[in-house]
């Protein structure tokens, strides 16, 4: 028996399905089936590595798509904090507006597919996005509210006639004022958010050691996939030298030739 394996097999192999038999197509890849005319337990092993590879594969993207959303709403929420008596309404909503893209981005980065590995870390990460000390109502009297997502909605009109500071709403002291007071709500906003921003973002955080897990068991199952292949290859030798039709794995030589798999 003659069976072709080659590490290009493999990286095929490692495509996710995009057809609606997803399943179907895995209990048919070209790799699995190779393996199985070697021996029906390389098949089930190439399935599992191959399935956990895909599963923590999409793990990583997950975390590094939303860590970047995390950045850009760190520089957003960096530019609202600097907000002052200074900073003109229309400067002040342009920052605004910046902020809450950039923090509903991060938001809807954090709500992956519940089947995900890395959905717990997400879920985590955004309760302490989310989790800030700032007045509702004062956020609502700035055009600001949450949505029932854990979005922010932003009425900019709202925003701007709440930071005008328009003399036929009262003295233009009193106008100044409250203008002020709206610019001090958003730059606290800023503050805190961009203070969990950067812990969301340390090198300590929930999401580094999330990224380094998967990292290092998509570096491990590699490995394996290569001690895999090396072991099919091995063993197709022995059957096709001794004229066999298929292996037996409960024999001496195929058991050694899968340690190097599973080891």
């Amino acid at each position: 028996m003659t069976v072709s394996l080659s590490s290009a097999a493999l990286a095929q192999a490692n495509a996710a399905p995009t057809t609606a038999t997803a399943q179907v197509a895995a209990q048919e890849n070209p790799t699995t089936a190779a393996l199985n005319k070697i021996s029906p337990a390389l098949g089930k092993a190439h399935e599992r590595v191959r399935n956990q590879l895909q599963s923590d594969s999409t793990s990583l993207s997950q975390l590094g798509k939303y860590k970047a959303t995390v950045s850009e709403l760190q520089g957003a929420a960096q530019a609202m904090s600097q907000l002052g008596a200074t900073t003109s309404v229309a400067d002040a909503s342009q920052t605004v507006e910046r902020f809450v893209a950039a923090y509903n981005q991060a938001i809807q980065a954090s709500r992956p597919d519940e089947s995900s590995s890395a959905s717990g870390t997400l879920a985590a990460s955004r309760r302490t996005l989310t989790n800030t000390d700032t007045s509702r109502s004062q956020l609502a009297k700035l055009g600001l509210t949450r949505q029932p997502d854990g979005t922010l909605k932003l009425d900019t009109a709202a925003l701007k006639k709440a930071l005008s500071a328009a003399s036929s709403n009262g003295t233009p002291s009193d106008a100044t004022t409250s203008a002020g007071t709206g610019l001090s709500t958003l730059s606290q906003l800023g503050k805190a958010i961009g203070k969990r921003a950067d812990s969301e973002l340390s090198d300590s955080s929930r999401l580094a050691f999330a990224t380094n897990l998967f990292s290092g068991k998509a570096t491990l199952l590699k490995r394996q996939q290569t001690n895999l292949l090396e072991a099919a290859t091995q063993m197709a030798s022995q059957a096709n030298n001794g004229g066999s039709t298929g292996v037996n794995t409960g024999n001496w030589s195929s058991r050694q030739a899968l340690r190097q798999y599973t080891a």
